[in-house]
């Protein structure tokens, strides 16, 4: 408990590198003055004076909007999504106007980035897809600025890609799964042999992308797609570097081939399911005593969320009553915590197991 504690402190307090470097100079210049008292005392009381209009000065006139987007990039990793949105619009509004010609573009396709980044993650808590919509036109814009500066579009192709997959599954649209499906097809040709993470959560999406489209024709093929996508995924990752990553392939690797064997009566694919289910199964249990509801709300509900597909998973395999029994226990959870936090991605998950079953949870 101590430790995770100290862990919010420390990113609340230092953050980002340039934080970090501001959090260390005052850290210095508190010791210096500490040394200092005991000496000259009149001299301290001038020295912290002169620093405190210093910090008024500046904080009033010398606020560049580089400092900003850094504040902008700090309240991202905090999720404070709605303040971030603020900043951003302050920034392009008021003080884009303001900034040398040579450094407008890159000021204003940053705030372009990190507002797309921000109606992503609020469209995963909200569930509006307008959110997701925005989002993707942003992109859009910052992939045709790309384009034409030369830089490279690998992580913003990809990024458009998993936003139509999302707007897909969140909308259950065939059409958008297809287009992101396409973008991801064009974003892995592009990534090849570069970053693995980047590359493995490509094929993730992919495998997500089919596992959508399996639910409404050709099932049998989309769902051997879907399994080819995420043993490529597997290969990328599986390194013992990735617990996590490996966990969440092997439940949905899980859900792939019990589909799978429900079709076909495979027993071979039958066993495999079970023994990616153990193998997640005793990376969530530890992960159960480190992401605590209180300090990490939405990161609760989302192990939360996979625990429970293991639990459904294993009902669905063995028809075990004391499975469906934790399933329902696990489901209950969830839905208590996302009264507080709300998590659209996660509730869309839970109501199509839920559907599969064709039980009604108690709330």
């Amino acid at each position: 408990m101590g430790r995770i504690i100290l862990a919010k402190l420390a990113e609340l307090i230092i953050g980002t590198n340039k934080r970090i470097t501001r959090f260390l100079i005052s850290v210095a210049i508190l010791v210096f003055v500490a040394a200092l008292w005991r000496k000259n005392k009149e001299f301290v009381v001038i020295f912290l004076f002169a620093l405190f209009i210093y910090w008024l000065f500046a904080k009033c006139i010398f606020r560049k909007p580089e400092d900003k987007l850094e504040d902008i990039k700090h309240l991202l990793q905090l999720e404070k999504f709605e303040k971030a949105l603020e900043k951003i619009e302050e920034v392009m509004t008021k003080d884009l106007s303001k900034v040398k010609k040579d450094k407008i573009n890159s000021i204003y396709y940053t705030c372009i980035y990190y507002k797309a980044t921000c109606l992503w993650h609020k469209a995963f808590t909200t569930g509006n897809t307008e959110y997701l919509r925005e989002s993707a036109k942003l992109y859009e814009e910052l992939l045709d600025f790309y384009f034409k500066e030369n830089k490279n579009t690998d992580y913003i192709m990809s990024s458009i890609g998993f936003i139509y997959y999302n707007l897909g599954f969140l909308e259950d649209d065939q059409e958008v799964i297809k287009d992101a499906i396409k973008v991801l097809d064009i974003s892995l040709d592009n990534e090849r042999n570069t970053k693995e993470t980047n590359i493995s959560s490509i094929y993730l999406g992919l495998a997500n992308c089919y596992q959508v489209l399996a639910k409404h024709s050709n099932s049998e093929e989309y769902l051997k797609k879907s399994l080819e996508e995420l043993k490529n995924a597997y290969i990328q990752i599986t390194r013992g570097k990735h617990p996590y990553e490996e966990a969440v392939l092997n439940i949905i690797r899980t859900s792939v081939l019990r589909k799978l064997n429900e079709i076909n009566h495979n027993e071979e694919y039958k066993m495999q399911a079970i023994n990616y289910l153990n193998d997640a199964m005793k990376y969530l249990n530890t992960m159960y005593n480190i992401y605590y509801k209180k300090y990490f709300p939405n990161r609760y509900i989302t192990m939360r969320v996979y625990m429970s597909k293991v639990y459904f998973e294993m009902y669905k395999i063995n028809g075990s009553k004391e499975e469906l029994s934790r399933f329902n226990e696990a489901v209950h959870e969830i839905q208590e915590c996302m009264l507080k936090e709300n998590n659209a991605y996660s509730r869309k998950q839970i109501d199509e197991m839920l559907d599969e079953l064709k039980l009604e949870v108690k709330k």
